[in-house]
C-alpha cells in the first residue's frame, strides 16, 4: 500500500508542476502580447505612413512575361507596346516573342469609375 500512495503522489506533484508552467507560461506570453500592442500602438499602423513612391515602377521583360498570366486571370485586355491581347485568347499558347526580356517597360493600369481594372497596359 505504501508504494501505491508514493505513486500516487508523485503523479499529483507531476499534475501541479504541469499546472504551475502552463500558469507561468500563460502570464509571461500575455505580458509579451501586451508590450507588442503597445509596440504597434506607438508606431501609428502601417497604413496611415504608406506613401505612393514618386518614381515609376519599372518591370523587365521578363517580370512582363511573367504577370501576363497573373493578370490574364483577371480577365481583362492586355496591351503591350501596340500589340493588344484579348481576355479571351488563350495566354498559353500565345507567342510573347515580341517583348524583349532584358528591357524595362511600365505599366499602367486603366480602371472604370467603380475601380474595376479594365485593361492593362505595358510600354516602353
Amino acid at each position: 500500500m505504501t508504494i501505491n500512495k508514493t505513486m500516487l503522489f508523485a503523479v499529483a506533484v507531476t499534475f501541479f508542476l504541469v499546472a504551475a508552467t502552463q500558469a507561468i507560461t500563460t502570464f509571461s506570453t500575455l505580458d509579451r502580447a501586451y508590450d507588442n500592442l503597445l509596440d504597434l500602438d506607438s508606431r501609428k499602423g502601417l497604413t496611415q505612413n504608406t506613401m505612393i513612391p514618386k518614381e515609376e515602377i519599372t518591370y523587365t521583360g521578363a517580370e512582363v512575361v511573367d504577370q501576363l498570366y497573373q493578370i490574364h486571370d483577371i480577365g481583362v485586355p492586355i496591351i503591350i507596346e501596340s500589340t493588344t491581347f484579348p481576355s479571351h485568347v488563350d495566354i498559353t499558347s500565345t507567342s510573347f516573342s515580341m517583348i524583349d526580356l532584358n528591357h524595362e517597360y511600365k505599366q499602367v493600369i486603366i480602371r472604370d469609375t467603380q475601380g474595376n481594372i479594365t485593361e492593362v497596359h505595358y510600354n516602353r
